[in-house]
């Protein structure tokens, strides 16, 4: 046939076998019901590929989480087992730098997890604020100077001496951008390296976007192959000359998921073996001194020495370390309670103003954090009411922490 729409027929043959009997043919159009059919069966295939493609996603997410869990956790387990074996100083103190390092990589991947699943269920949300723009600037560059200068990498930031003072724009988020760029850079580029950051403030185009953000390496680069999807979740690109070097591969993607809730764009440019840049092009208000609270406004942190705390804690390992911390490093006398009800029966049975503050986890036996914390608010004495209660909890969820508040 031509180009022209199918037609479908169905025929059935009747016929006499007397002698000059007639013929009878009948035919039907089935077209339609043709077609109704063929895009039933087209919608329930996509259906089944979607699952397909879903339950793959998961798979490999699974397999990735797997593996890259237990990269850092066999260096925790391996050294913690070498540091207990040695009684030589030094390799004990080289065993805890690696343990430490591997258990900041896996406190990365967990809140990168976090942040990846709460952006795939759609509840990841901005909370602007005015804040000193500067200063974001600064202690996101100054968060990755030490890692570069231990490496011979310069670090350049060169900040737009039109760009405004203050901003509005949710400070967590916007560093986000700017560490997760600055630490690919840092970490993709070869040692005695150049690492640049760079702020610009733009005429302001039809989407609004008046800032520019854009990090430059003269690193190992990308292969166009990597390119094509290296915002996927946990996507990374092994090469050779960069062996060893670890992360969870779930920066970029982070990264694009808060530029475009931002209502922002990122252009990447990058040739392998010479480098990359990536530009981060979003809409940020400025405004008013008078709104802001810039880190020069903010009150000088006072000292805690002396004070009495009162722990409310049931994990005994997490007491021991608040414990040693608050005696050794703050200089403060605490008490523990195993749980929220002891803690609020330690508090009624104290003298008005016995305790200076409560340090409350949130998820304990008997009486949880939240229950035991409104139960002394609502005690009928001088300091119930005013008595500092922090919560603690490992809940990282923005849903958590207004439930605490």
């Amino acid at each position: 046939g031509g180009s022209g729409p199918q037609r479908r027929k169905q025929l059935r043959y009747r016929w006499l076998e007397i002698a000059g009997g007639d013929i009878l043919v009948t035919q039907s159009d089935i077209t339609s019901e043709y077609e109704q059919e063929q895009k039933r069966m087209k919608q329930l295939q996509e259906a089944v590929d979607i699952a397909e493609q879903a339950n793959q996603a998961e798979q490999a997410f699974l397999s990735s989480m797997s593996h890259d869990m237990r990269t850092p956790l066999s260096g925790i387990i391996g050294f913690t087992d070498l540091a207990k074996r040695t009684d030589d100083a030094a390799k004990k103190r080289d065993y805890l730098d690696k343990i430490e390092s591997s258990s900041n990589l896996m406190l990365d991947l967990v809140n990168d997890v976090l942040d990846m699943s709460k952006i795939e269920s759609g509840k990841f949300e901005l909370h602007p604020q005015a804040i000193d723009a500067r200063a974001i600037f600064d202690t996101t560059v100054e968060s990755l100077r030490l890692t570069a200068e231990s490496r011979g990498i310069s670090l350049l930031a060169d900040y737009d001496e039109s760009y405004p003072r203050y901003i509005m724009v949710d400070r967590l988020r916007l560093q986000q951008i700017g560490l997760n760029l600055l630490s690919n850079a840092v970490k993709y580029t070869p040692d005695n390296g150049t690492v640049s950051f760079i702020v610009r403030r733009l005429d302001e185009a039809g989407n609004g976007c008046n800032t520019l953000i854009r990090v430059s390496d003269n690193g190992i680069g990308m292969s166009k192959e990597f390119q094509a999807r290296m915002f996927e979740p946990f996507s990374q690109e092994h090469q050779s000359r960069m062996y060893g070097t670890q992360g969870t591969g779930l920066g970029l993607s982070i990264v694009q998921r808060i530029v475009d809730l931002m209502g922002g764009r990122i252009e990447v440019e990058s040739e392998l073996g010479k480098g990359s840049t990536f530009s981060a092009y979003l809409p940020i208000e400025a405004v008013e001194i008078g709104q802001a609270v810039g880190d020069d406004a903010r009150q000088k942190v006072a000292s805690i020495a002396g004070m009495r705390i009162l722990l409310c804690e049931d994990n005994e390992l997490n007491a021991e370390i608040a414990m040693t911390i608050l005696r050794e490093r703050a200089k403060v006398e605490p008490e523990l309670a195993i749980n929220g009800k002891i803690g609020l029966d330690r508090f009624e049975e104290s003298s008005p103003g016995y305790y200076d503050a409560v340090l409350m986890d949130l998820r304990m036996p008997v009486m949880d954090g939240i229950e035991a914390a409104r139960a002394i608010r609502a005690l009928d004495r001088s300091d119930a009411k005013t008595i500092p209660i922090i919560a603690m909890t490992a809940d990282a969820f923005e849903e958590d922490v207004q439930r605490c508040l």
